[in-house]
Formats: structure tokens, sequence, C-alpha cells
């Protein structure tokens, strides 16, 4: 019989106190309660200083694209990763690297790769890929960009995973063409990002042999679900200690008909647009979209999600169609669907998954189900889900046992399981954190070297 770790449990119950950089993630995920501050395109002096991705040579996909193994690093370069403007005492470097697109062609992508100052509790030197939920089809929301901007609100979680130790590699997993929602470009961009970190030489880590983690929540979790389930046939090499991902947008249907016509309805547009865009041999928007519809895509495709949110709350998509058809029931959409659902591969592991019960975007029931199909392809699975959190405050209220679950795999510790049982359901107190004002200036303070 499987049974869970009563540590992990404490672990869930005591986030806020483990990571108390934490809070500011419930900023990262670009819902109804995401901040206003400033993303690409409308930061002042930083955006000044920093040129679009579309006006930077670096991220130049190479024509021809060069015959090298994928994880190949093209190009690197050094760049200073800014939070809120003020730059940091983190050392970090952008990488162009050869990857695979959505239908095998040879790619380029980019990611982030940051070294830390200290030393980590374990040897070798981990490594963590953060997936940050970038949820957009311009390259103008790209997390590279956006920590030389300073506007990247999942920092805080990434400096927690510095502060281990931990070499961090933060992916554009969503390419140059920004493929949002493009589950193969989405798991190569972060399984070659890994493969590309380990052999940087300035991270001095110890190349396959180097113990690797993967953490990501919401669109950062869709990224490592995919890297998880094709890493066994695409990057087998990988030393995959533990997979924290939490809000799993699992079932991809019954999401977007969840919050269709709702507070979060601008997340349909945006990831309909992205899975448009990724599969296009099935999904043709200029005989799907009305004239609406043409002009609402030119919109969403240059926006950022907390814009497209803010713009198209309570909107029915069926009213941005031709003949108001449900996408839904289109032969291309439904395969193109079919196709980027997860669940239909057996994953690396083990696995952390955190859910919120009471998820007002992603049903519960997709995500137990993913959970059911991983535990019966014998992938051991850690599955809480939280009765107190909604979609946006989980990313707060299990981002402190996300870390702590990969903190434990790095150490060796035997993985919780509990597939036995189908989750464990646990009521967290961590629905309102601690003053977020003085949470986010204690993260700014470490990332900017004050302490």
């Amino acid at each position: 019989m499987r049974k869970r770790s009563k540590t992990n449990l404490r672990n869930l119950a005591s986030a806020a106190l483990t990571v108390p950089v934490i809070a500011a993630a419930t900023l990262a995920l670009g819902g109804p309660a995401a901040s206003a501050a400033p993303r690409a395109g409308h930061a002042a002096a930083p955006a000044q200083a920093v040129p679009s991705p579309y006006k930077d040579g670096f991220y130049t996909q190479p024509s021809p694209m060069p015959k090298v193994p994928a994880g190949t690093v093209l190009s690197s370069r050094k760049v200073a990763v800014t939070a809120v403007g003020i730059p940091t005492t983190i050392k970090g470097w952008q990488i162009l690297y050869a990857s695979t697109g959505m239908t095998g062609q040879r790619v380029a992508d980019v990611a982030t790769v940051l070294l830390p100052a200290k030393a980590p509790a374990t040897s070798p030197r981990p490594l963590l890929s953060y997936q940050v939920a970038e949820d957009a089809t311009t390259m103008n929301c790209a997390p590279s960009y956006e920590m030389r901007l300073g506007t990247e609100v999942e920092e805080p979680l990434i400096a927690a995973a510095l502060e281990q130790g931990w070499s961090v590699v933060v992916p554009d997993y969503e390419g140059l063409n920004s493929q949002f929602t493009g589950g193969p470009q989405e798991g190569h961009g972060v399984l070659d990002g890994i493969r590309a970190a380990e052999n940087f030489s300035p991270l001095g880590l110890h190349g396959a042999s180097t113990p690797v983690g993967l953490w990501g929540y919401s669109g950062g979790a869709l990224a490592s679900a995919w890297a998880s389930e094709l890493e066994p046939s695409y990057a087998p090499g990988l030393n995959v200690k533990g997979i924290a991902e939490g809000g799993v947008p699992a079932d991809f249907a019954s999401i977007v008909s969840n919050i269709n016509g709702g507070p979060a309805a601008g997340l349909y547009f945006d990831a309909a647009f992205g899975l448009a865009r990724s599969y296009p041999a099935d999904i043709h928007l200029n005989t799907l979209l009305s004239p609406l519809g043409k002009a609402a895509e030119k919109v969403v495709t240059n926006e950022c999600v907390e814009e497209i949110v803010a713009q198209y709350t309570f909107q029915n998509i069926q009213s941005y169609t031709a003949g108001n058809v449900n996408p839904l029931t289109v032969p291309g959409v439904r395969k193109a669907i079919a196709a980027d659902d997860l669940g239909q591969r057996t994953p690396a592991g083990p696995i952390f998954i955190y859910q919120a019960a009471n998820d007002e975007i992603i049903p519960l029931a997709g995500v137990q189900a993913l959970n059911n199909g991983y535990c019966q392809a014998g992938v051991p699975v850690d599955f809480v889900k939280d009765e107190l959190s909604e979609h946006v405050s989980l990313a707060v209220a299990g981002a402190g046992a996300a870390l702590n679950y990969l903190i434990d795999r790095f150490a060796g510790k035997p993985a919780p399981d509990t597939c036995s049982t189908g989750g464990v359901t646990v009521a967290t107190t961590l629905l309102q954190p601690v003053n977020n004002l003085v949470i986010e200036l204690t993260a700014l303070a470490g990332l900017t070297g004050f302490f």
C-alpha cells in the first residue's frame, strides 16, 4: 500500500514561513487578480534601455538552422537581471539553443540561466528549470525579456530557488514564435533548455549527471507537464529527480467551457489564438472568425495576459466566430485539442501536483483524471487538493510545499505517493498571506543584495 508522508502535509501548512518571498507569486498568473505592474511595452525607463525581442538580433531564428544536437548552445551573452528596474546581484546569461518545434523541425529557443552566489546543500549542484506562466503569443511577454526589464513577477520564486544554491534555467519555452499552448514546442523548449544549461560552462554543472527539478504553476505547469511527458522519449538521459506543477491545465475543452463568458474569459481568447498558431493545419482562423474575431486576434496576439483578461472579461467567444459557432464543435479545433491534451504519455517522475479544489478556472475533475492516469502508469504522484484556495491564491499557498518537495528530492528522500487514495485534501490557512507589500519588499531586498 502506498502511504503519504506526514512531513509533506506540514510543508503545505507552513509554506508562508518556509518561503516568505512567495506571496508575490499571486501576481504571476495573469488572472483577474493580477497586478497592474508594468509589462512589456508599458515600462518607462527599463523599456528604453532594453530593446524588444523584435528589435534584438539575439532573438533571431538562425537561417539555415545549424545541424547540431538539440540542446546545443548556439550563442550566449551576459545579462543583468533586474527587479522593478533595480539591478540584482544575480549572475545571469541568456542562451540561444537548438531545439525542436511543433512538427519536428529544427528551431532555436532562448533561455535565461542563473548562477547562485551560495553553495547548495547537496552535491553536485542541482539545476531547477523554472517555467514562468507567460501565457501570451508575443515575445514582448517572454520571461527572458521581462527579467531584464524588471517586470517578471515570478522572480521571487526564482530567487527562493537560488537561495537553495541551485542553478536555475528559465526557458522561453513558447519559442521564438510564441506558441502558447503548443504542447510539443513547450515541452521540447523546457527539456532542451535543461540540456543547454547543463553544458553551459559558466554554470559549472555536471552535464547529464546533474540532478534536475522542474517547477511551474498554471501556464508554467502546462509546460512542465508536457516536458515530463516527453522526457522519457525525447530526452531520456536527463537526471530528473522531481517535478512540481500546480494549477495544471488538464482537459483543455473543460477549461475553456468553464471560463467562457466569465471573469477570466480572456484566457479563452488567449489560449485559442495560441492553439491556432500551434496547429495551423487544423485550425483555420480565416474561416472560423467573424470580422470582430479577426480584430480581436490582432489585439490579443500583441498583448500580455493581464491586458487580455481585462479587455475580454465576461465575453463569449461565440460572439467572435462566423455564424456564432462554438469552436469546440469544429472538427479541426477538436483535433488540435485532442493532440494537445495532457495525459497521453507516461511522464518522468516523481511528481507533486497541487490543485485548488474550488479552482474557478481549471476544474478539479480534469486534474484528478490526470493524476489517476499517471498513477495507473506507475508514476509516484503526491496529489494535494487545497479546499480554501482558488487558482490565483494557490500560487502562494502551494509554493512553499512545491519548493520543499524539490528540496527533498534533491536530498534523496523517498518521494511521497498518494496514488492509493487518489490524493489528499487539505484546508490551508494561507488564503490570506501576510502583508504582501512587506513580503515583496523583502524579496526585492534579497534580489538586490541588501542582505
